[in-house]
């Protein structure tokens, strides 16, 4: 990226970028572009931008998440994932419907119509993606006007942030980070808008909530989509004790996750982000026979427990008192 404004854009989101370590700004210490480096103007240490993609783990972070690293991307694979063709990625939220993943999508498509009516245009607005995998819906962000970053932990195949520069390359543009959701490398009120689609069940909660609203300016808006809400915490330890059986069997040993609880508890979550200093909606997102469909599977399934659901949620932070 050599042209002015290309590396307008990218001294951009460097200027939203703060060292993981102590919290201090970032300073172009070489030439920004996909393999740049950065600086703390504070503590002195150094981050490198490879692939295009800034990589901005501690070293502490680093052990603490390879084990999930190196399970990760095996896991996915195994589960249809990942695929060799560009052309399934540039199709997305949109996959056939004999596609083994097609009910995940589903569900995708009508959580992005709701963040879509929620969000309104971009308009040149500052947008946040938390765990963007592939970076999908980070391209539907600026393909509605929103400058944004995108922020994984897994940076290794298709399915990563590596993956999306599937995007970039057929004309989106986003900034692309390596980072921890519940510490997140960012400035202060930097973003109008954060998603996190199909990735807050993994989070530590209260942490992470509490970065996001930190990073959000006032009045911002955090949109949650796609992840497993239960009413009844035992209904959800049990899909994912199922769910551990299953990988378990698949990989030949435990899978390894980041953090969370694997799914979230609507209470618990609507008291989380109250705590947190937002104002919450939790909008339904389903098929007009969702109910009964939740309630045929419960019947069916052999425990007889709750279904989970995927609701839009929606919090947004606090604004100052008018004076």
């Amino acid at each position: 990226m050599s042209d002015p404004a290309s590396r307008a854009t990218e001294a951009a989101v460097l200027a939203r970028l703060r060292c993981p370590a102590c919290g201090g700004p970032l300073r172009e210490s070489l030439p920004l572009g996909g393999e740049g480096r950065a600086t703390c103007a504070d503590c002195s240490a150094g981050y490198t931008q490879a692939g295009g993609i800034w990589r901005l783990l501690t070293d502490a972070e680093r052990r603490r998440y390879a084990p999930f690293l190196e399970s990760y991307r095996p896991l996915r694979q195994g589960d249809g994932w990942e695929r060799d063709d560009s052309a399934y990625y540039l199709r997305l939220p949109h996959v056939p419907g004999d596609d083994p993943t097609a009910g995940i999508w589903r569900i995708r498509r009508r959580s992005l119509a709701r963040l879509d009516r929620v969000a309104g245009p971009g308009a040149g607005r500052w947008a946040l993606d938390l765990g963007a995998g592939n970076g999908w819906l980070s391209r539907h962000l600026s393909e509605r006007g929103f400058a944004v970053i995108a922020l994984d932990l897994n940076v290794g195949g298709a399915d990563s942030l590596e993956g999306a520069q599937v995007f970039l390359n057929h004309g989106a543009w986003f900034g692309r980070v390596q980072a921890s959701m519940d510490r997140l490398p960012l400035a202060a009120g930097a973003f109008a808008l954060c998603t996190c689609s199909g990735a807050l069940h993994y989070a530590d909660l209260p942490a992470t909530l509490a970065e996001i609203e930190r990073v959000l300016e006032p009045g911002g808006l955090f949109v949650c989509t796609d992840s497993p809400v239960y009413t009844d915490p035992a209904a959800g330890a049990a899909m994912v004790a199922e769910q551990q059986a299953r990988l378990r069997t698949a990989l030949g040993r435990d899978p390894h996750w980041p953090g969370g609880r694997g799914f979230l508890v609507a209470g618990s979550l609507v008291a989380a982000l109250g705590h947190a200093g937002f104002a919450v909606q939790m909008l339904a997102n389903e098929h007009p026979l969702g109910p009964l469909r939740r309630q045929v599977s419960r019947l069916r399934h052999p425990s007889g427990r709750e279904q989970a659901r995927f609701p839009v949620v929606v919090g947004r932070k606090s604004a100052p008192a008018a004076t």
